[in-house]
Order: C-alpha cells, then sequence, then structure tokens
C-alpha cells in the first residue's frame, strides 16, 4: 500500500492564503493519432490547501482500455434550475458537509508525459517513490474548467481521496485515477476533432469501467430522497413479503390515497414521514429534487446512462446508486402515482416547477427502460422493430432534454447508433460540423422513413406550427428541439395498425415505399377517410392539465354526448354513444399499460360515471337554488344567475341522455354527492377532497388527461367520432396511409390538388385497427409539403 511520502509532491508546496501561485501557459492540444484515439485524463495528486490538481493528459487507443477508468456524465453550466432557491430547506436539515472553502481557486495542472521518467516507479500503483516534483522546472501548463465541472473536482477529490489512495491496492486505482471528460479530453476549439470524437462517445462510456453523474454540490432535498431510498423502500419491500406476492401488494398501493394518508403509511407499510413534516411535504421534497437537477434533463446524458455497465450519480458528497433510483421511480411509474404528483407540483410547489415538459418519471423512467431495452439477449428489440425504430426512441429520450446547440439532438444519438452498428459500418447519420439544424433533423426523419418497419412512427411525434423553433422544416419533419407537448399515439408500443391490412383481408393490395423528394416533401400513398365538420374546440385541458376536476369538461362531455347518434353508426355493432365518447377521450385507453383487458375497461366505465358525478356536483354546490326550473334574472348577482343557467342546461342533457343511457349519472346521485360533502367538511377540506374523489390508479381522468393534452374531440361528415390536435378546424382531412399505425390530418394547399400540410396524428373510433383497409378503397397518392 502506498505512502504518503509515495505519491508526486511539489518541491515547494505554498501554505493556503500566504503565497500567489504561478502563472501557467495554457495547454496546447496535439492532434490525435487516429479516429481511434483518445485522451483520458490521469490524476497523480490533489494539494486540498490551495485546490490544484496534477494530471497527465495521455493519448491512448480506445480499445486498449476497457474496464480501465471513469467516464463522468455532467451538466455545462449551472447544474441546478434557477428556481432551486425557492425551495426552503425542508426538515430534517441537510448533514452533509461540503468540500473546505479555499482562497484559491480550483487549477487544472496538466504534467508533460516525461515528468516522472526519472523517477522509480512502484510496481502496485505506479507511484513516485519518495521524491519531489521540482514544480519549477517541470514545463507544466493549465486546461480552464468551469464552475460545476469545477465543484466536481472539489467534492470527489477533497471527500476521502486518501481512501481512493488505498484503494489502489484492491486493484480498481485505475478507476478511481483514470477520467475520461468531455470538456477536458477532447478539443473544444478544433471542430474537426469535434467531428471525429462524438461518434466515439457510446462507446467511449460503454468502454468505462462505471459512469460517474455528477448532479452538482447543492444538496437542497437531498435528505429527502435518501430517506425514501432507505426507509420507505425498504418497509415497501417488506410489505411485498406480508402480502404474499408483489402483485398482491401493488394491488394494495395502486388504491391507496398514498400523499395524504398517513394511516394508509403508518398500518399498511409501517413507516412515518420525518418529525415535523408531512407526507404531502415529502413527496412535494421527491418531485422538487428531480425537477431542480438539470443531470436528468440534458441530452447527452441518454446514451451515457443506457450505455454504461455501471452508473453512480454523486450529489454533493453523497453517493446515489442508479439502480436504487431507478426502480424506485419505476415502482412509482407501474403504480401510477406520477399522475397523482403532477397535482402536488401543481398545487404545493411554485409556479417554476408547473411545466408541463418534464417527461415521464422525471427523466429517471425513460433511461431505466431504455436500459433495460439495451440488455434484451441477441437484439430482440432491433429483431422486433428494426435498427431505425431502436435509434428513434433513443431521439425521442433526447428529444425532451436540453443541449447547447439544436443538432445535439440527434448528434447526441450518433454513439448509440455506431453500439448498434459496430465500429465498421458507415452510420446513416453523420456529424457534419457546419451542418445547419434543418439538414440535421430532415436527415434524421428521412432516415427513420426509409429504414424502418413503421415509416410513419415518427409522425406521431411532430409539435403544432406556433411551437416550433426551427420555421423551415417541412412540415412532417419533427423539430427536436421542441419538447413533446401531446402524448403520441402511434408510439412504438402502440397496438394500433390502421394503415396495415387485417389478415385475410380482401383487396390487400402491394405495400409501396414511402419517398421524400428532392424537394423534402414526403410522397405518400394512401386514402381519405373523411372531411373534419366540428370541432368541440373548447377541453378545458390546455396549459396545464395537472389541476382540479374541470367543470366545465364535465360540461361539454355532455354538450357533444347530446349532439351524437345515440348508437356509434361505424363497425361496432351500434356501440352506446357514451362507450364510443370515452374510449375516443382516452384514445382507447391508448395510455393505459393493461389496454384490452374486459375488466379494465369496466373500471374506465366507472370512474368516468364518478369523474362525471363529482364534477357536475361541483355546479350544483354554490347555487343556492336547488329547483332549476326558478331560473330568474337577478341583477344584483350575475354570477348567481351564470350557476342557475349552468345548472338548468345540465339537468336539461341529463334528462335527454339518461332516456337512452344509464351510463350518465342521474340529477340525484349528483345531488347526494353535494350534500354528502356539505355534511362532513367545510369548505376548505372539501376544495382539496374534490381533487381525491375520483383519483384511482388507472382511472378515465388520469388517462383522459394524458391523452388529450393540446388535443380535442371533432365529428366528421360522416358522424365519425375522433380526436385530433389543438389546431386542426373545420375542413381538414382525415387520412389513413399505407404502413401507418394511426390516421393522420391533413390540410389540403390552396389550389394545389394532392398537396398537404401535416396536421398531425389522430384518433378515429372504430377505424384503429385496419377495418378500413382492403375493402376497395383505392388508394391516392399525396405530397405532404
Amino acid at each position: 500500500m502506498a505512502s504518503r511520502q509515495s505519491r508526486p509532491r511539489s518541491s515547494s508546496n505554498p501554505s493556503p492564503g500566504l503565497t500567489l501561485r504561478r502563472r501557467r501557459p495554457p495547454y496546447v492540444y496535439s492532434p490525435l493519432t487516429s479516429p481511434k484515439h483518445i485522451r483520458l485524463l490521469r490524476i497523480w495528486y490533489f494539494d486540498s490547501a490551495t485546490y490544484q490538481v496534477y494530471a497527465t493528459l495521455d493519448e491512448v487507443d480506445l480499445d486498449t482500455v476497457k474496464d480501465e477508468y471513469t467516464a463522468l456524465s455532467y451538466t455545462w453550466g449551472s447544474p441546478v434550475e434557477p428556481f432551486t432557491s425557492l425551495r426552503r430547506a425542508p426538515p430534517p436539515s441537510t448533514p452533509f458537509e461540503l468540500p473546505v472553502s479555499s482562497p484559491h481557486k480550483f487549477e487544472l495542472l496538466i504534467l508533460p508525459p516525461e515528468a516522472f521518467q526519472t523517477f522509480p516507479a512502484r510496481i502496485d500503483n505506479l507511484a513516485v517513490e519518495r521524491q519531489l516534483l521540482d514544480t519549477y522546472t517541470t514545463p507544466i501548463t493549465t486546461i480552464a474548467v468551469q464552475s460545476n465541472l469545477s465543484d466536481w473536482f472539489k467534492s470527489y477529490l477533497h471527500d476521502n481521496w486518501e481512501a481512493r489512495q488505498m484503494q489502489m491496492s484492491q486493484g480498481n486505482w485505475l478507476e478511481c485515477t483514470r477520467f475520461w471528460i468531455d470538456a477536458v479530453c477532447i478539443n473544444q476549439a478544433d471542430e474537426n476533432e469535434k467531428a471525429t470524437q462524438i461518434p466515439l462517445m457510446g462507446k467511449i462510456y460503454a468502454h468505462a469501467a462505471r459512469v460517474l453523474g455528477w448532479l452538482g454540490a447543492d444538496t437542497t432535498d437531498l435528505a429527502t430522497i435518501i430517506w425514501f431510498y432507505e426507509t420507505v423502500a425498504r418497509q415497501i419491500q417488506c410489505m411485498v413479503a406480508r402480502c404474499g406476492s408483489y402483485r398482491a401488494a401493488r394491488q394494495v398501493l395502486r388504491e391507496a390515497h398514498f400523499i395524504h394518508d398517513a394511516a394508509f403509511w403508518k398500518h399498511e407499510v409501517g413507516v412515518e414521514p420525518p418529525p415535523g413534516i408531512s407526507w404531502l411535504d415529502c413527496w412535494a421534497a421527491y418531485c422538487a429534487f428531480f425537477m431542480c437537477r438539470k443531470w436528468f434533463r440534458r441530452a447527452w446524458i441518454v446514451q451515457e446512462a443506457v450505455l454504461a455497465k455501471k452508473l453512480q450519480l454523486q450529489c454533493g458528497s453523497v453517493w446515489l446508486e442508479w439502480q436504487t433510483v431507478a426502480r424506485f421511480a419505476q415502482l412509482m411509474g407501474a403504480l401510477n402515482w406520477f399522475d397523482a404528483l403532477d397535482n402536488v407540483i401543481l398545487e404545493h410547489l411554485p409556479r417554476e416547477f408547473s411545466k408541463d415538459d418534464w417527461g415521464w418519471g422525471f427523466g429517471v423512467c425513460d433511461l431505466f427502460r431504455l436500459q433495460k431495452t439495451q440488455e434484451m439477449p441477441n437484439g430482440e428489440m432491433i429483431a422486433q422493430y428494426g435498427w431505425a425504430v431502436s435509434w428513434w426512441v433513443i431521439a425521442c429520450s433526447v428529444r425532451s432534454r436540453g443541449c447547447m446547440l439544436p443538432q445535439d439532438k440527434v448528434y447526441a444519438t450518433i454513439g448509440f447508433m455506431e453500439q448498434l452498428f459496430g465500429p465498421q459500418a458507415v452510420l446513416p447519420v453523420q456529424v457534419v460540423p457546419d451542418a445547419t439544424p434543418e439538414e440535421v433533423f430532415v436527415q434524421a426523419a428521412t432516415t427513420l422513413l426509409a429504414n424502418s418497419n413503421r415509416p410513419f412512427m415518427g409522425l406521431s411525434f411532430v409539435e403544432p406550427p406556433l411551437t416550433r423553433n426551427i420555421k423551415g422544416l417541412p412540415s412532417w419533419v419533427p423539430d427536436l428541439t421542441v419538447a413533446l407537448c401531446t402524448w403520441p399515439i402511434g408510439s412504438l408500443d402502440t397496438s394500433f395498425s390502421a394503415g396495415i391490412p387485417q389478415d385475410g383481408a380482401e383487396g390487400e393490395t402491394q405495400i409501396s415505399k414511402a419517398t421524400v423528394t428532392s424537394r423534402n416533401e414526403l410522397e405518400a400513398h394512401g386514402f381519405r377517410v373523411d372531411i373534419v365538420t366540428n370541432i368541440f374546440d373548447r377541453l378545458p385541458l390546455q396549459g396545464s392539465i395537472n389541476g382540479l376536476i374541470h367543470t366545465e369538461l364535465c360540461e361539454m362531455v355532455l354538450e357533444i354526448l347530446a349532439r351524437l347518434p345515440a348508437s356509434y353508426p361505424h363497425g361496432l355493432e351500434g356501440q352506446d354513444r357514451v362507450l364510443a365518447l370515452i374510449h375516443t377521450l382516452t384514445c382507447m385507453e391508448a395510455s393505459n399499460m393493461h389496454r384490452g383487458r374486459a375488466e379494465e375497461t369496466v373500471k374506465l366505465v366507472k370512474d368516468f360515471f364518478m369523474w362525471l358525478t363529482v364534477g357536475l356536483a361541483r355546479v350544483w354546490e354554490n347555487v343556492k337554488d336547488n329547483d332549476p326550473k326558478e331560473v330568474h334574472d337577478d341583477e344584483n348577482n350575475p354570477d348567481e344567475l351564470k350557476r342557475r343557467v349552468r345548472k338548468a342546461r345540465i339537468v336539461e342533457l341529463i334528462r335527454i341522455l339518461r332516456s337512452h343511457h344509464s351510463l350518465v349519472p342521474p340529477v340525484e346521485a349528483i345531488q347526494d354527492c353535494v350534500e354528502t360533502a356539505d355534511a362532513n367538511l367545510d369548505t376548505a377540506q372539501r376544495a382539496s377532497t374534490w381533487n381525491w374523489i375520483p383519483s384511482s390508479h388507472q382511472s378515465f381522468k388520469d388517462q383522459m388527461r394524458r391523452m388529450m393534452k393540446d388535443r380535442c374531440v371533432f365529428t366528421t361528415s360522416d358522424a365519425w367520432l375522433g380526436a385530433c390536435r389543438l389546431d386542426c378546424r373545420e375542413g381538414d382531412e382525415v387520412w389513413i396511409l399505407e404502413r401507418g399505425a394511426v390516421p393522420y390530418v391533413l390540410r389540403q394547399l390552396p389550389g394545389e390538388e394532392g398537396r398537404y400540410v401535416f396536421m398531425g396524428e389522430c384518433y378515429i373510433h372504430g377505424a384503429m385497427g385496419g377495418e378500413l383497409m382492403g375493402n376497395g378503397r383505392s388508394m391516392q397518392t399525396v405530397r405532404i409539403v
């Protein structure tokens, strides 16, 4: 084991705060020998008094250093969001000590390769034996390090650096002292070098002994996170053992009001929150921890985390095992707890936290799923979906995250693509230093179109025109700089097959390939289903969808039902119009992992009944006159008049609908709901309880909020019922394209036959399973500009 004297030391270490440092020249990068070579930073010594690191920057062949270094994953710039300061430090107080401050700034000193050649080397750790490094005659240079990276060096080296030196004798010393850090190991001023190194990054992270994710020095809410992992997660495992099976325990957890119900946690799970705070405070802290840290929303971390053999996270001086973080988030996703946490974010955190583009599971669950996909034996995902779809899944995960350059939304996936193809293959997407974002995004969309067995899957990820940042893109090409706003209906795991002929369908035609013209127009084949004639665009789900029960939405549902035929006329054997609307508002349970099960459909209908009952009851509760016939003009109280009119209209619609449909709640059930709330709760309590009455784990409300975000209900001239993007309008056309999983809305260019603007994917009730394919409809060629 190396002694303290065995490390390379300066012959004149200054006392902190007393001696000025020498000014060192900047490090000059030499060109790399070949595209297979990289640089690795080897740390030899850290002076904790002056915050100086002595290191060498060694060029190596990547294939020769497998499992011999750590790859750092971090955020350029500030590691936390500006609104982190709005979080009060919740109890328990953070007990984690940060590195001791120093009068000196951190400095990374690079020693020349020959610096140690005159020193005898130990065999066990290559450390210098009882010799001093002459810092005056050795040509030492420096590399500037930005603030967040500087904080990592301080935290990593200051915290138990001596213990890491001792680990050298245990065989993992290279993992502890040898690092690949992009800002240091790549010459950031050389665009050509960056163009050759970026495709290697997937291999760099895949070959690393570990990937270390640096979350930053800020430890806000960290104590609560550790409590969740060390206490709550452990007690849930004990509960699973008591229930006898994970399935039984999951059922109990899914039906619990887990955010507020302290009795449930105490008696069923056996855990109580830390002293002085409530369960609501704990869950708010859990959400805030991930939302404040930019690492989880950084584009480049997708391939860095997914390709890692071993991933660890470091926050301040605390180390978190990725598997612990990810499995707890995955459990919450399986229980659908993230839907309820949306309300916590909206109502109990500052409004800066209430963004719609955080993604499912705060950027943890998608990474965990992608990791599991990577672990599938023998390339099962590629065999099932093709390499292009596998790559696009990574691209979609990158899309919801931030990066410095728009092109990096695609380039951050190149390393993953290189892993798919192998080192000798010519990648279909190349890094071009001077390419524009438009060129890169068109190339990515064309690559998916030309190489996928689901050629139109990319169309499900196109955003509305008004949200686009890259204005010159064709309407069918996703702007990957925009975090996806709507939940895609035709994504990878969709069960829909609207443009795929059913087995044995008559008249099945030869499937032809879609192509992209020299003008970047998408040329495809399909047929028009119908023309949109009515848009119900007043659904109050836009903006933030994560709030209270929407009384206006409940009233709109009644209005829509009143305009539909009593029996749905298209291919479902006269299905009740209420059922047709339920399935449309949830896109046939497209967001439900239990899609298609009979018991789940029954539950969906029950949840709809409860959701509608409670929502309409909120209109009732503030109307003094319970007789809707006594509506009169009260000039002194116009708000009361409006409430009376609304109530009268609801009663009228219920009377019309109840004559045909038992799935619409009777007036008596709505009144009973109000009376129950009045009898048991005061006004403040009632306002909170209304929010949680229909909040079961897979409820109609949760699925509708997800699928109807930025969508609206529409009908067509032939009484088709569907859901489309908000910017669609009357006169738009619904099309089914060959090999398209879902229908699409197209808008014809004025005076240009056969040329259209793409208006998004849509749901058409009764046409999502290929029912309209192969029934004699003639295919036409369309061009989407």
